[in-house]
């Protein structure tokens, strides 16, 4: 009587079985904010770190088991070049195309919140459904030079 519960999803239910995978973190040689260019290096090495770090014990998780990528790009034609030369160094695997989730595009830029955002919007997409597969690469970069990649999803059964 009168006591909360936090609600969790049972197996089977939306939501359930999803999981930070692997995280990495990176750092940018040159910052936009101080004139430089950036070319994606940290980034590849957030890409890296994520996968090398990731829960999943039993086998090695690899760029071609993501499914699709997410992240907090806000439109910044800085940001679309980054992209462009991380990704063609990060995804070597054959692919017709590498959908993408950029929750930015709905919201307008968001600041700080854009990183949640976008962890909140691939996990959704991926418990109801409508994501193209159910692993995620999630890409967020700062104005700075800080960058990181979160691999998230479902792990695939008896992998966990």
């Amino acid at each position: 009587r009168g006591r909360a519960r936090e609600a969790k999803p049972k197996a089977g239910e939306a939501g359930a079985g999803i999981e930070i995978l692997g995280v990495g973190a990176g750092i940018e040689d040159e910052a936009v904010l101080e004139g430089g260019a950036s070319v994606g290096d940290g980034l590849v090495f957030a890409f890296s770190a994520a996968l090398a770090s990731s829960a999943l014990k039993e086998a090695e998780l690899g760029e071609a088991d993501l499914d699709f990528v997410a992240g907090n790009f806000n439109g910044e034609h800085y940001d679309a070049w980054e992209s462009a030369h991380s990704r063609s160094r990060c995804f070597r695997s054959r692919r017709e195309r590498l959908p993408t989730l950029w929750p930015a595009a709905s919201t307008g830029e968001v600041g700080a919140a854009g990183g949640v955002l976008a962890l909140i919007a691939a996990a959704d997409a991926i418990a109801e459904g409508y994501a193209p597969g159910k692993m995620c690469a999630l890409e967020l970069r700062s104005e700075g030079r800080a960058r990181s990649v979160v691999v998230l999803g479902r792990p695939p059964r008896g992998r966990a």
